[in-house]
């Protein structure tokens, strides 16, 4: 009878690429979020929402966890909707924008036009869904968003239509998670990791020569909100309690404190 291999470890390096994805699905795109009272500007990217339905448990005091949920996929009964209840999922809608506004983190470093995911739950999903509708389309779409109130949802409860953006000139400046998008498409033609990371995070679209064309695109949603298994949904929730675990009626807590900027 063949030895069988201990799941805890890898021998080799086959498990290096499976570690790389486990801290790239943690640290993931920084969600567009408002403090209550702000403006702000943003560009969409795409205008069809990848939609899902979703928990956002409180582990740790801290509410900035997001899950998939794998009712949809689990054919055993999904250990989400067992340990948080099926009631604490919410059906949401992710687009890909470009943040427009400019802030100063805790190093002294000034941000602009980084590209983040936009939570949009189902009344925000249908008034977008309006929007495109009267323009036919929101990629490159300008809009300003508002923020009145704390009931307002995070993303802002107004967006009002400013101009069409040049997706070629925001090429050169738009950035993720502060490095430029023009000089992670330049790595990933020189490096396979590089280019492995790229299309794991983005939807890359490539040339007749095999080479990322030079462009903003939207995230690659299926690989970042990938469900979970069983066992790391388990391992993630131990200790979580049904009443910590969100609910349809709340807004997702894309922000944690108000004082951070994404």
């Amino acid at each position: 009878m063949a030895e069988q291999k201990q799941s805890w470890a890898s021998e080799g390096f086959e498990g290096t690429k499976r570690e790389e994805d486990r801290i790239a699905q943690m640290y993931g795109p920084n969600r567009f979020w408002m403090p209550v009272g702000t403006q702000k500007e943003l560009i969409f990217l795409d205008d069809e929402p990848l939609c899902f339905h979703e928990h956002n448990p409180k582990i740790n005091g801290d509410f900035k966890n997001w899950l998939t949920c794998a009712q949809a996929v689990s054919d055993d009964g999904a250990a989400c909707c067992e340990i948080l209840g099926a009631k604490s999922r919410y059906w949401i809608g992710y687009f890909t924008v470009v943040d427009c506004s400019k802030y100063v983190d805790k190093k002294g470093n000034t941000h602009q036009y980084e590209i983040k995911l936009l939570p949009a739950k189902l009344k925000s999903l249908k008034k977008f869904q309006m929007k495109k509708k009267d323009r036919g389309s929101l990629v490159g779409c300008l809009y300003k968003a508002t923020r009145a109130d704390e009931k307002s949802p995070n993303i802002g409860d107004e967006h009002e239509f400013q101009k069409e953006a040049d997706l070629v000139k925001l090429y050169e400046v738009a950035n993720y998670r502060g490095k430029k998008m023009s000089e992670l498409y330049s790595k990933a033609v020189e490096n396979e990791d590089a280019m492995r990371n790229l299309k794991r995070t983005f939807k890359v679209q490539l040339g007749t020569d095999g080479k990322p064309l030079p462009k903003l695109v939207s995230f690659n949603y299926m690989s970042l909100f990938e469900p979970k298994s069983s066992k790391d949904m388990r391992m993630m929730l131990a200790g979580v309690k049904p009443d910590e675990a969100g609910g349809e009626a709340d807004e997702p807590k894309t922000g944690a404190s108000e004082d951070i900027p994404f």
